[in-house]
């Protein structure tokens, strides 16, 4: 597999308290990479660094051999996905406009978006009735269903989705991984998927990556972090969370 992200020597630091870094980390295309860890390990803030939402201190993101801090708004908009945590739609907006409206903000005309539409409602099982109505119309599911055909509308290379289940009941939460493994087989995307939850990380992800305290302390396959932990605080993680893991496939 090509290399797509390379990240190098990054640090972010809020006075005298750090929240990344150092970090050196590289990940491959069309793989699905959970940034897992415990609340303040630097999982979501990671994610917002290779987003452009906050500056760091040193280091470099590289996409493709390119650096994404050069990037303008509109590239960055096209060529990386987002879901932020609870999905952050525009409550007065309806379905078909939260998720077209990246597309709509770089400039792509009515036929654009028709024929986006027609594309990518099936891949989300989503059904075209419900793009006339607004977040509070629908259910949480099909909310975080808008979120996700948001983030991939434009079809980016890259998707990056921060906790994008976490505030949805167990047996939706537990339906929607199961769409979400076969939405990420389909669309053949470089995807990174933050969550605390180890069971999550292992039915979704091709490689983890465990936080910790703002650096990475392993990355690797479920069955290298649970079979041949690099230290202490790996073992005592998983050991903490062993009764909700599932079996990696």
């Amino acid at each position: 597999m090509a290399l797509v992200l390379e990240i190098k020597s990054l640090s972010k630091t809020y006075g005298d308290y750090r929240a990344l870094g150092p970090i050196d980390l590289n990940l491959e295309t069309g793989q699905t990479s959970i940034l897992l860890g415990s609340s303040g390990s630097g999982k979501s803030t990671l994610l917002r660094a290779i987003l452009g939402l906050i500056k760091t201190d040193e280091g470099s993101i590289l996409f493709n051999g390119a650096a994404v801090a050069e990037w303008s708004p509109p590239t960055r908009a096209m060529r990386i996905g987002y879901v932020p945590q609870g999905g952050s739609l525009f409550p007065h907006m309806t379905s078909a406009a939260n998720a077209s409206v990246v597309a709509r903000a770089i400039g792509w005309d009515k036929a654009k978006i028709k024929k986006r539409f027609d594309e990518i409602l099936p891949v989300f099982s989503f059904d075209e009735s419900l793009l006339r109505r607004r977040p509070h119309q629908l259910s949480g599911g099909q909310r975080q269903r808008v979120a996700l055909m948001r983030a991939a509308f434009t079809d980016p290379e890259l998707l990056l989705l921060d906790e994008p289940l976490g505030a949805l009941d167990p047996l939706v939460r537990a339906s929607l991984q199961e769409e979400l493994k076969e939405i990420f087989s389909r669309l053949r995307k470089t995807v990174i998927f933050v969550t605390h939850d180890i069971g999550e990380a292992a039915y979704l992800g091709d490689q983890i990556v465990l936080m910790h305290e703002g650096r990475v302390v392993q990355h690797g396959s479920f069955n290298d972090l649970r079979e041949r932990p690099a230290c202490e605080f790996v073992t005592r993680f998983m050991n903490a969370q062993r009764l909700f893991a599932r079996e990696a496939k």
